[in-house]
Order: C-alpha cells, then structure tokens, then sequence
C-alpha cells in the first residue's frame, strides 16, 4: 500500500512539474519577446540620438519638404506595387507547401503587415501576424498549419532580405571592399536559410520569386529616389541606386523601430563614401522614411476594416448561438425531452473567426 501511494504521488509530482514547464514556456517566451522589443528601441533610440547630436533637427525639419501631391501620390503606387509584388511571391511558395491563398486575401493581409511594420519595432511584427491568421485545414491542426505558415512567411521574407544585401554587397565592393563581401555573406546566409522552403519549387516559379524580388526592391529604390528629388536633387543620378541599396540595407537590419534607426546611420555612412555630407543623408533618409509611411497608409484602413468585420462575425456568430440553444429548449419543451427523450441535437455551425471551440 506504502508503495502504491509513494508511485501514485511520484507521478502526480512529475505530471505537476511537467505542467509547471509548460506553463513557464509562454511567459519564457514573453520575456525574450519583451526583451528583442526593448533592445530594438534602444539600439534605434541610440542611432537617431546619435544623428540628432551630430547635426541637430535641421534634417527632419528639411526632409518634411518631400510631402507634396506628387510625392504623396508615387509613395502610394509605388507602396502599392511592392505590396502587390510581395503577396503574389507568398502565395507562390505557400502553394507548394500546401496553403492555398486567394489573391484578395494575400494582397490585404500583406497590407496589414506592412502597416503594422512602420508602427511597430523591427519590422516583423506584421508577418508574425500574416503567419499566425492561416486557418488550419482539418480539426487538430491548428500548431501544424501556424508553424508551416510561419516557415513560409520567413522563407518569403527571406528571399527579399537576400536581394537587398545583394544589391548593397555589389554597390560598396567598388568603395569599400570588406563591407561588400559583408553584405554578399548576408544575402547568401539568407539565401541558405530560405532554401529549405524554396526547393519543393520548381525551377521556373523560384525564378520567379528571385525576379518578384528585384522588382519589389526597386519599388523602394523608387521611394528613394522621390526622396532625393524632393531634399538633394542635386545627386549625380548614376550614383542614386548605389546610395538607395546601402539605405535600404540598413533598414533591414531588424534592430530600428519602424525603419527608424540603423536606416539612418547606414545613409550617412553611405553619403560620406560616395563624397557626399553625412548630414544629406540623414535628410534623404528620413524623406524616405516619412514616404515609407504614407506609402502603407492603406494598409491602416485594410486593418481597420478586418478588424471591424472580425467583431461583427464574432458577434453574430454568438447571437446564432444563443438563438440556437433557444430553439433547442423550446423544441425539448414542447416534445417533453430531456437527457431521456432520445433526440439528439447535431453541432452548430460558426464562422471559421468565431471563438467558439468544436468538438
């Protein structure tokens, strides 16, 4: 008896302790979360302080010059053609992993996301959103479908990553070496880790997907270049795309908040080595950031309206429910049912957005 109870409770200390882990890992990973969060602000608080200290307001104040109709109106094309771009890629790579996507529902999500990444530290937090809103194909699948969605969101932001340090490797190799063969080491690392996700491809959509790419990198060249002609026309034009791929390059780097930071710091460095005055490319840099933003601002009301129209499903949704049950006990009522009577009531059916758990 002594050594029934003793295992008895050996397992129910091992189950209680395996419990305990599992409820620690959320919070484990909460903390991380808050963490990266922190340090991001920091690291982009730090650069901008640092800009702000070497040559004052006057760049932020210049670079408001770039809001006019003009400039207003090619930030929203060319935003809309690098979202457009960018959903078309993620749907070629989720097909091949078994997730369907319509081109509506890529195209504002893919809003959404850019959206949420110029108003949020690193850049990221739209895509985790994009991954996690992939709704699971049969019950008992939600962790596995959350997880290949996420794999393929990363593998489709990755493959953009590798082109934007590409373009930034070639365009220092010509004034400074050792950063360009550190940015081609960066394409390529980015290049290695999307590969997994990108070999089930056939040869001619990974072609495709570099191409999409390109074509999405030179939508934010695009804004550079407005940007230029708004606070430095005076450029020499053959050396804009170089002076583009070192500030988008910078932008990349997931430690800013919403662009902000190391975008920053990368233009200046970047202005000085082609000759040009740090403090241009500050101005030219925050330009581009102020246009990056009115260039997502559909993806605001994309947001805003999914969000409205989460709440209304939800709540109709619980209004069926509850006028469900109130069929059910007036029918049981009336034929005299109960746990006895023998009827039995099939499921009711919900949106796939309703909070409602199915057996």
């Amino acid at each position: 008896g002594n050594r029934t109870r003793a295992g008895c409770t050996w397992r129910c200390a091992t189950a209680s302790s395996s419990a305990c882990r599992q409820d620690d890992r959320p919070r484990a990973m909460n903390r991380r979360a808050l963490l990266l969060a922190l340090l991001q602000v920091a690291v982009a608080a730090g650069i901008l302080g640092w800009v702000v200290l070497l040559f004052g307001t006057g760049p932020f104040v210049a670079a408001v010059r770039v809001l006019t109709w003009p400039g207003v109106v090619g930030a929203l094309v060319l935003g809309s053609i690098g979202v457009l771009v960018q959903a078309q890629r993620w749907r070629l790579i989720a097909r091949r992993h078994g997730i369907e996507l319509g081109w509506r529902a890529a195209a504002e999500r893919c809003w959404q996301a850019a959206f949420i990444n110029s108003v949020l530290p690193g850049g990221l937090a739209g895509d985790v959103v994009r991954a996690a809103e992939q709704r699971p194909v049969g019950a008992g699948r939600r962790r596995d479908m959350v997880k290949r969605s996420l794999g393929v969101v990363a593998a489709e932001r990755l493959a953009g990553t590798s082109v934007v340090f590409l373009a930034a490797g070639f365009a220092l190799l010509a004034v400074h070496p050792g950063l360009g063969g550190l940015g081609l080491l960066v394409a390529a690392v980015a290049a290695t880790a999307a590969w997994p996700w990108l070999r089930r491809l056939g040869v001619r959509d990974i072609g495709l997907v570099w191409g999409l790419s390109a074509v999405g990198w030179c939508s934010f060249a695009g804004l550079f270049l407005l940007a230029c002609l708004a606070v430095s026309p005076d450029l020499p034009p053959a050396q804009i795309p170089y002076l583009a791929a070192v500030t988008l390059a910078g932008m990349s780097i997931p430690l800013n908040v919403a662009g902000w930071g190391p975008r920053e710091g990368a233009a200046a460095l970047g202005f000085m080595a082609w000759g040009h005055a740090a403090q241009q490319g500050v101005e030219v840099s925050v330009a581009y950031g102020i246009l990056a933003l009115v260039s997502v601002l559909p993806g605001g009301l994309v947001l805003l309206v999914r969000t409205v129209q989460g709440s209304r499903r939800r709540r109709l949704g619980g209004g069926e429910i509850e006028l469900g049950a109130h069929v059910i006990a007036q029918d049981e009522a009336a034929h005299g049912g109960g746990e006895g009577s023998g009827k039995s009531v099939g499921p009711v059916e919900t949106n796939p957005g309703d909070p409602v758990s199915h057996q």
